[in-house]
């Protein structure tokens, strides 16, 4: 049970990093060209 959790945990935790890193990129990628 808690070997599902931890995993569960740790595939929110890359999804939620990847959502994050994905959107600062987009972000930084649009800010040249807007300015």
């Amino acid at each position: 049970m808690l070997s599902l959790l931890v995993g569960f945990g740790a595939t929110v935790l890359s999804l939620g990093i990847g959502l994050i890193l994905s959107d600062a990129t987009v972000k930084y990628d649009v800010r040249p060209l807007t300015e």
